[in-house]
């Protein structure tokens, strides 16, 4: 199971009754990205020694503009999620960790020091655990995007490699 799918499970159980340790460890595990660098510079070469305008009526042009859509897509999705862990997980931690705690796990990579938490109620947990799925979606989105990307490299790739036999 998923540290998300996790996470839901303990906020959506009592308060009294939840691990507040495991809580703190699987929400904080939830602040970290991996944001996706592609290399542009394989594209930037195309462009520039191909001289794009002897291939205006290619369909060369139309693979690079897919790609550099879906790229742009990508790009934009990873910025939401960006915002969504901003807004969502630091407001959390802001308002109901302790600075031991948050200092403990995000900086030394260790399991928060105690259980405490600051002002806490059920409804911040069910607040939390709908945010964590909003953050969960989001990420399904990005792993689609990342696809959706890496098959519009590829197809640019054949393309190049049919078209202009650049492999021997």
């Amino acid at each position: 199971m998923a540290q998300d799918d996790s996470l839901v499970l303990v906020l959506g159980g009592p308060l009294a009754a939840m691990d507040k340790l495991k809580m703190q460890d699987l929400v904080l595990s939830c602040y970290t990205i991996a944001e996706f660098h592609p290399t542009t510079g394989g594209m930037s070469a195309i462009k520039n020694e191909l001289h794009l305008k002897q291939f205006s009526g290619s369909r060369l042009i139309s693979y690079i503009a897919d790609y550099e859509q879906a790229l742009n897509t990508m790009q934009k999705g990873q910025d939401l999620q960006y915002q969504n862990i901003r807004d969502y997980l630091q407001g959390f931690f802001s308002q109901h960790l302790t600075a031991a705690n948050l200092d403990g796990r995000a900086f030394q990579f260790k399991q928060p020091l105690d259980s405490q938490l600051l002002n806490v109620t059920s409804a911040d947990l069910a607040k939390l655990a709908t945010q964590v799925e909003i953050i969960k979606i989001t990420n399904m989105y990005l792993k689609l995007f990342n696809r959706t990307l890496k098959e519009k490299a590829e197809k640019l790739t054949i393309f190049i490699k049919g078209e202009y036999q650049t492999e021997k």
